[in-house]
């Protein structure tokens, strides 16, 4: 079992994970920003889009789309330089010992 706990929290902490949950974020930014939610979030400001939208819905699009923006605008770059940092200390880790 404690094999398995290792091996899972090694898959979970490596770079490639990383890399793969700022795609995420990413890909979840493009989809609602091709969706045009972004005119949902006037519900900061108490406005609807238009007078037909329903507000709960328009209110849980703008919500969705913030998520989304602040994941990508924020969490996708920390979580791209943490890769790199992480490989590099990974790489420097696993080097051989040259004493000549």
């Amino acid at each position: 079992m404690k094999r398995l706990g290792s091996w899972l929290w090694n898959r979970i902490l490596s770079p490639g994970s990383f890399l793969a949950g700022a795609a995420v974020f990413t890909l979840a930014f493009a989809v609602v920003a091709l969706a045009g939610w972004r005119e949902h979030t006037t519900f900061l400001s108490g406005t609807a889009i238009t007078v037909q939208a329903e507000y709960a819905s328009s209110v849980l699009r703008g919500i969705l789309y913030l998520l989304a923006y602040f994941g990508a605008v924020l969490i996708a770059p920390i979580l791209v330089l943490g890769a790199g940092i992480f490989a590099l200390l990974s790489r420097r880790k696993k080097a051989p010992d040259s004493v000549g």
